[in-house]
This record gives structure tokens, C-alpha cells and sequence, in this order.
């Protein structure tokens, strides 16, 4: 009898035992190690490092105090092991998932922070070197560490997961400046103001007239409400950075300290609806001549191509920017011939064949056998239409027909 009232009590403790175990590993857990298969080698971030502190000190130490153990001292790595003991106790592998994905996050988070960080340059540094290597070696480091991701949780889950992009890590590059609260208050006033406007332009009630005094109204009140939020220097530094115009600090072929594009962004919000004379003026002044003609080339896409074209043979920067002056100067003449209908077609025509072989040749020059090879098939569609001789309309000149 007493064997068998041992045997129950045992099995009742056992069975105690279990049920407390089942029940920690269906809480999500708060100190994690290394990681699982396609991260090993990530640290333990920030939050879980006291736990797997505490974990580690309790294998040394042996027994523990009762009242001094923690149910975090279980260790949860690698996180396969986790992932089978989870499934072994029958938790439905949608509240895995929810377990688990947060824990590969939060280290993908923290390789993140190691990697791609020291590497990032501040937002106004970029026009300085434009799309230059530290944004492609960020871009590279971040696509690699994304994949790192991706894999880790197919290894884990059985199936890939959408990975965290970059931006969604680092947030938005326009209020980075900012304290982390301000850009949480920011990005709530901004959503507030979404609803106002989608509710506004929802209403079949306000139209015209009317909704336009009321989109002016709404505005008011937003502008307010970040004047509130942020102080002069922030409003203005923000302001530079939500401008159309901050896209200029991405721009290749141009060398601008911080200030200056600062400068120019300004001024050009400032003259946005004002004449194009007085804005180009205006830019020479604060530039000075040279650097407000380079700014004005380096804002023409066809330009981009042809530096993007020159970075990726080797070609000197002069070369690709004195081919740039030879197009505008070819396509200026070219019109000129076009329009002038008093020369005979069959001179503009020549004219024009000479014109194509100059620019041709020039091409050739400075870029060399493989970089004019290249040229002529990315401008090939502006060869053939610039440099004809429109038919004339013999129709041309006649009163309209009653």
C-alpha cells in the first residue's frame, strides 16, 4: 500500500510538473541567446541580456534559492529546439510564428544597427557624392542582411517571411533629425490630418467653393498644430527636407557643401513661381557662375545617363561633361537648320549629316571605342530625330479651306 500511494503521488508530481512547462513554453519569452540557424552569431540584443546573464549564473551556481529561480532561466537556444519543443506540447504554429518571428527581429534589428549604421551618411552629406559607394555599400550590406533574414526564418518556420526593409529600421530620413518623440507626435499629427482631408473630400455636402475654403482651413490648422510640435530651427530644417526640391542632394556631377544645398533648396522654394531669369540670377550669385551652370547640367536626366555612363567605363568627369556641352550646342544648331525653311532641302540636309558625324566624332574622342559604343545605342532615338530635315508641308501657307 504504501509503494502504491508513493507511485500516485509521484505520478500527480509529475504530471504538475509537465502542466507548469507547458504553460512557460506557451508565454512569450523574455531572454533569448544566439539564434537560430542562417543567424548564428548574432548577439543577444539589449533587452534579453540580463536574462541570458541570469541563465548563464544559475548553470554555474547549481540549485538556486526557491523564490530566487525564474521560469527565463529555461534556455530557449538555439531557437529550433525552441521551435520543436513548442510543437512537441502542440502550440498551433500560427502562435509560433508569433512567438518566434519577433525574436529573429529583434536580431536582424541589432545586426542592423551594428552594420548598416556606421556606414550611413547624414541626409544633406549625400549630394556631395551623390549615389557614391557608402550609399551603394549601405544599400549592398542591407539587401544581404534582408536575405540573412528571410533565410532564417524559412529555416525556422518552413516558409520565407516578408523581411524588414531598411527604412522601416532607420525611419524616414526627413524627420531622422528629430528626437524620437517629436517624430512620433509628427507622424500622429500627419495621420490626423489624412483622416480630415479624406473625410473632407468624401463629403458630397462641401464642394466648390466651399471645399476649397475648407481645404485652406485644414491646412491652417495642420500647419498650426507642427508649429506647436517643433521649434524654429526644426521647423525650418524640416520644412528644407519635405521640399521638392531636397532631391537635388542626390544629384551626381556636382560638388556642394551642406550650407550650400541648404542655400539653394530654399531659394528655390522661395522662387518657385517666379520668373526663371530671376531664379537663375539668383542662383549665380549665391553659386557663382561655374557651379550654377554645373548645377543646372547635373539637374538634366540626359546628363545623369552620360555620368552614370562615364563612372561605369572610367572616363573622366571633364570628358562626360564636355560631351554634355557638345549635345546642347549640337541639338541648338540642329533646330536652327530644321526651322530654317528659306535654305534648300537638300543643304540643311547635308548640313545636318555633318552635324551628326561632328558629334559623333566628338563622342568617340572623349569617350573612347567602348563609351561611344555604349553611347550611341543609349542615344540612339535622339541621333535619328534630331539631326533631320523635316518634310515640308506643301500645304503650308494656304488660307484654310472654307
Amino acid at each position: 500500500m504504501k509503494m502504491r500511494s508513493f507511485l500516485r503521488e509521484s505520478l500527480v508530481l509529475n504530471l504538475v510538473l509537465f502542466v507548469a512547462l507547458a504553460m512557460t513554453f506557451r508565454s512569450r519569452p523574455q531572454g533569448l541567446g544566439a539564434g537560430s540557424e542562417g543567424m548564428a552569431g548574432a548577439e543577444v540584443g539589449p533587452n534579453n541580456r540580463g536574462d541570458a546573464e541570469a541563465s548563464e549564473a544559475g548553470a554555474r551556481s547549481g540549485p538556486v534559492e526557491p523564490g530566487a529561480w525564474s521560469w527565463s532561466q529555461l534556455t530557449m537556444d538555439p531557437l529550433p529546439a525552441y521551435r520543436d519543443g513548442l510543437r512537441a506540447i502542440g502550440c498551433p504554429d500560427a502562435s509560433i510564428r508569433e512567438i518566434l518571428e519577433p525574436i529573429v527581429f529583434r536580431q536582424f534589428r541589432e545586426r542592423c544597427r551594428r552594420e548598416v549604421t556606421p556606414l550611413s551618411v547624414s541626409f544633406w552629406e549625400r549630394l556631395a557624392g551623390g549615389i557614391n559607394k557608402t550609399t551603394k555599400e549601405v544599400q549592398s550590406t542591407a539587401e544581404r542582411l534582408k536575405q540573412d533574414h528571410e533565410r532564417a526564418l524559412g529555416d525556422l518556420l518552413g516558409a520565407l517571411s516578408a523581411g524588414s526593409s531598411v527604412e522601416a529600421l532607420n525611419g524616414d530620413p526627413v524627420t531622422q533629425f528629430l528626437p524620437a518623440e517629436t517624430r512620433s507626435a509628427l507622424q500622429a499629427a500627419g495621420d490626423r490630418h489624412q483622416v480630415r482631408l479624406r473625410a473632407l473630400y468624401d463629403s458630397s455636402e462641401i464642394k466648390g467653393t466651399n471645399q476649397a475654403a475648407r481645404l485652406a482651413s485644414l491646412e491652417a490648422e495642420y500647419k498650426d498644430e507642427l508649429a506647436n510640435l517643433l521649434s524654429s530651427e526644426q521647423s525650418a530644417e524640416y520644412r528644407r527636407r519635405s521640399s521638392n526640391h531636397a532631391s537635388l542632394r542626390m544629384l551626381e556631377g556636382i560638388e556642394l557643401s551642406e550650407s550650400d544645398v541648404k542655400s539653394v533648396v530654399e531659394l528655390l522654394d522661395r522662387t518657385e513661381n517666379g520668373s526663371d531669369d530671376g531664379r537663375e540670377t539668383e542662383l549665380k550669385a549665391l553659386l557663382g557662375e561655374d557651379r550654377a551652370k554645373e548645377l543646372e547640367r547635373a539637374q538634366d536626366a540626359n546628363y545623369q545617363m552620360l555620368h552614370e555612363l562615364g563612372r561605369r567605363a572610367g572616363i573622366p568627369y571633364e570628358n562626360t561633361a564636355a560631351l554634355w556641352e557638345a549635345q546642347q550646342s549640337a541639338e541648338i544648331a540642329a533646330r536652327e537648320l530644321a526651322s530654317n525653311t528659306a535654305q534648300p532641302t537638300a543643304d540643311r540636309e547635308a548640313a545636318m549629316s555633318a552635324l551628326r558625324e561632328s558629334i559623333e566624332a566628338s563622342a568617340e574622342k572623349l569617350l573612347g571605342a567602348r563609351g561611344v559604343s555604349a553611347w550611341r545605342q543609349m542615344r540612339s532615338n535622339w541621333l535619328k530625330g534630331v539631326f533631320q530635315v523635316p518634310p515640308i508641308d506643301p500645304l503650308a501657307g494656304l488660307p484654310p479651306a472654307p
